[in-house]
């Protein structure tokens, strides 16, 4: 009897070894196939742009700023994001590399590279400079504060790029443990560079920073403009007189305690000619800053509205900083101004976005986010306006005059064109239009982002 309760031990054992092996194989290839989802070969979506799968990597693109080179094609930059397949069934990881990205005429990638830093890194904003090569702006995390998981802070940094992609040089600015954003960039006359972003110097309190570097990446001088609170600068131009022009928004005590659009007048040397806060009962901000042939400035942005959205704005400043007209678009939702350009006859082209279906879009716009184009005279008289069509949501962030009558318009447009993974949405492109002096669309061109993975260290 123990002889048979032993083999029949034995047997319900080998059963059970059996069934569990059947159990991990089966759990083996149930892995697979839910992998299967996330990686295949080639180029899959993630995060609304073409990517890749690279060593159980995923690398993602997004542009902050694009602009038109002298042999017709385009220059990127912005962020490559690397998000770790293997914990997205759970958490999200990720890791931003700053891009730049070189296009040719068609939209086709020439050359992409990477600044490679091995810290969450990105770059705001890029020129084409006078050599052929180009100089871009953005910001890297603090050494030590890496993917910790805690509030990061940042340096500011600046990089100079030959035609080719190849890095000539690149300096960090930050002195301090708080952090500094750099977020646009220009060639000055003498072949050096303007920059303006802000320095934070306490929990919610920033300063507005402009710095000068000569041709090598020196700096040459530096400024900071600030109250008490929150000042910060998006944007600025050089005049005619060798000194700059900066815009942004201020929230300092000095200026009543509300957020309100600032625009900073400095002579060569980085001296405070003038300033203007344009207050009203509402806060705002300028986005964009455009020397006028007049000698004066136009600027563009937002203010609040009372039911808590947003119009645009644009409003032109004296050379000596008076306000001599300003105008307000949009409905009740939430409308931008980003851009501005003046024509050869001294009117203005102003875009940007708007999900509003009234007021100055009754009739003109549909559901969702579009980008708006507008025209406006020389006294601030609205002459033409139009959206674009055909795309679920899309942006303006720049425009450009590229002849008589004839503007280049760059932006954003996605469709949701079919379900995806968890975490993942629709597809996003970069894109430029080119629009006739009656803001009729003509050609559109897509930025394809194809990523070839060669790290530049």
């Amino acid at each position: 009897m123990k002889a048979i309760k032993y083999h029949l031990c034995n047997k319900m054992k080998i059963k059970i070894i059996f069934a569990l092996i059947i159990f991990v194989f089966l759990v083996i290839i149930f892995t697979l196939i839910i992998k299967s989802q996330y990686v295949k070969s080639g180029p899959i979506l993630l995060n609304n742009i073409n990517s890749e799968n690279v060593n159980q990597k995923v690398w993602s693109d997004g542009f902050n700023s694009v602009h038109p080179t002298s042999d017709g094609g385009y220059i990127a930059a912005g962020y490559s994001t690397d998000q770790d397949l293997n914990s997205m069934m759970c958490t999200d990881v990720y890791e931003e590399d700053a891009i730049i990205a070189k296009y040719n005429k068609k939209g086709e990638i020439i050359w992409k590279r990477y600044l490679n830093a091995r810290d969450n890194d990105e770059y705001t904003s890029v020129q084409q400079t006078s050599d052929g090569g180009y100089i871009v702006v953005g910001e890297i995390v603090k050494a030590g504060n890496h993917l910790t998981g805690k509030s990061e802070s940042y340096d500011a940094m600046i990089a100079k790029y030959n035609e080719t992609g190849e890095l000539i040089w690149n300096k960090k600015y930050g002195a301090s443990s708080m952090s500094e954003e750099f977020n646009d960039v220009r060639q000055t006359s003498d072949g050096g560079y303007i920059v303006v972003g802000g320095k934070r110097k306490g929990y919610g309190e920033f300063d507005a920073l402009i710095v000068k570097y000569d041709k090598t990446g020196q700096i040459s001088w530096r400024k900071s403009y600030g109250g008490l609170e929150y000042d910060y600068f998006n944007s600025v131009q050089q005049t005619s007189d060798g000194g700059y022009v900066a815009i942004g928004s201020s929230y300092s005590n000095d200026n009543g305690g509300d957020e309100h659009p600032i625009i900073v007048k400095y002579d060569k040397t980085g001296k405070v000619v003038w300033k203007n806060i344009f207050v009203t009962d509402r806060f705002g901000y300028y986005l964009s800053v455009k020397n006028a042939s007049d000698g004066g400035y136009l600027t563009v942005g937002y203010c609040d509205t009372s039911e808590n959205w947003y119009d645009s704005i644009i409003v032109k400043y004296s050379e000596k900083g008076t306000v001599l007209w300003h105008k307000e678009f949009g409905g009740t939702g939430r409308d931008y101004f980003c851009s501005v350009e003046e024509t050869s006859y001294g009117e203005y082209i102003v875009v940007g976005d708007s999900n509003s279906i009234d007021g100055d879009l009754k009739g003109l716009n549909e559901e969702g986010t579009h980008a708006i184009i507008v025209k406006y005279d020389k006294t601030g008289v609205m002459i033409k306006k139009n959206i674009l069509k055909g795309q679920l949501s899309s942006s303006f962030d720049w425009v450009a005059r590229t002849g008589e009558g004839k503007y280049m318009v760059l932006g954003k447009s996605s469709n949701l064109y079919k379900e995806l993974p968890r975490g993942q949405s629709g597809k996003q492109d970069d894109i430029i239009v080119k629009y006739n002096s009656d803001l009729q669309a003509g050609e559109q061109l897509v930025l394809h982002k194809a990523t070839d993975y060669k790290r530049q260290n």
